[in-house]
């Protein structure tokens, strides 16, 4: 009789376990689907890091027009291109690759995230040139 018990026992145990490891297979399989793919956290996250990028990169260019047109209102010195773009490579903040700078000197244009940052732009001197204009009436 004893020994009828024991085995039962045993039974429920290993039924137990086999039940325990399919949970975890589940909840690892959801966890990696989570983490990977398309709408994965990982590729999420690489794509905001992309646009931060972006962003900041646009941001350093208009900077760097803003200062252009306010020196040619009070014959100043603005920064160059090639200060703006060591500022922002490998060895200043670390947004653009050797390959983005040397695309930017030879094209003006950059594209990160895909999106286009054109640093040759009039259009968009001529959208800071107003701003400075406006903003150097109202001082």
């Amino acid at each position: 009789m004893n020994t009828n018990v024991k085995n039962k026992s045993k039974g429920i145990t290993l039924i137990a376990l086999v039940i325990t490891i399919i949970v975890l297979l589940i909840l690892a399989g959801v966890t990696i689907a989570t983490l990977t793919g398309e709408n994965g956290i990982l590729t999420k996250a690489t794509q905001s890091k992309e646009e931060t990028r972006y962003g900041t990169v646009k941001e350093a260019r208009d900077l760097w027009f803003t200062e252009k047109e306010m020196a040619n209102q009070v014959n100043g010195n603005p920064k160059t291109l090639d200060e703006i773009l060591y500022e922002l490579g490998p060895d200043g903040r670390k947004e653009l690759t050797e390959e983005e700078i040397e695309q930017i000197k030879s094209t003006g244009k950059v594209i990160i995230a895909n999106k286009e940052i054109d640093f040759t732009d009039e259009n968009d001197i001529e959208l800071v040139a107003k701003i400075v204009h406006t903003y150097s009436r109202r001082v």
